[in-house]
């Protein structure tokens, strides 16, 4: 099996980080927002010339750019749970937008989510509506 890891950082010392351990890295630039579609577009062109069949997705940047992607290219789509217990952080209207997204990413738009403990699944379902 080949895995491919595909960057979408901004900073230097991170993607050198990868590079120290032996892990080659396909950098994909993301400056906010405005480069969300052009994203997409440049890992979907990445996945079909890699013949990618899935992807996993951890940060809730990584887990957008995958889904504009699947509109280029058809695989797989794959998401890690992690844990959920303080959903909605109150007064901080962004953050609770990109969790209520998250939530809807995570109950319809993925082919499948990977919990990282029985505790995040637990936490998912009872505080965020995971099915």
């Amino acid at each position: 099996m080949n895995i491919e890891v595909v960057y979408f950082g901004h900073r230097d010392e991170m993607l050198q980080r990868y590079k120290n351990v032996g892990i080659n890295v396909e950098r994909i630039p993301y400056n906010g927002p405005k480069d969300l579609l052009r994203a997409g577009r440049e890992l979907g062109r990445f996945i079909k010339r890699k013949q990618i069949d899935i992807v996993s997705t951890h940060l809730f940047i990584d887990k957008a750019i995958a889904f504009i992607s699947k509109f280029h290219v058809k695989f797989k789509l794959l998401s890690t749970l992690h844990s959920a217990e303080n959903p909605y952080a109150s007064g901080k209207f962004k953050i609770s937008i990109n969790h209520r997204l998250e939530d809807l990413y995570h109950n319809y738009l993925v082919d499948k989510n990977l919990a990282v403990s029985e505790a995040s699944l637990a936490s998912w379902r009872k505080f965020r509506g995971l099915h």
